[in-house]
């Protein structure tokens, strides 16, 4: 018998950082090449990251190859509210 699995899919707009925060970013980018890397793919037309969350997925992706092996949790608290209310605990069995 196969296992039943429900998925939740969360669609948010993509933060635009302030012209400060991205001055800033841009500034610790100088010393960092990966944050660098990342800075340049963030506007990508075909970039899924995120300005809080997604730098996990970044990582994976150039560290472990594979953006899949992320260990991500949902950062955004509404967010995490809105999931926690509809995830109720595995019953043991």
């Amino acid at each position: 018998m196969a296992e039943r699995r429900q998925l939740y899919v969360c669609v948010y707009c993509r933060y635009v950082p302030t012209p400060i925060q991205w001055r800033k970013t841009v500034e610790l980018a100088r010393s960092d090449k990966r944050l660098a890397q990342f800075l340049d793919e963030y506007w990508g037309s075909d970039s899924f990251y995120d300005w809080g969350d997604d730098p996990s997925f970044f990582s994976a992706r150039e560290v472990l190859g594979d953006a899949s092996r992320a260990s991500w949790g949902v950062c955004r608290p509404e967010v995490r509210r809105s999931l926690a209310s509809k995830i109720r605990p595995a019953s043991g069995g």
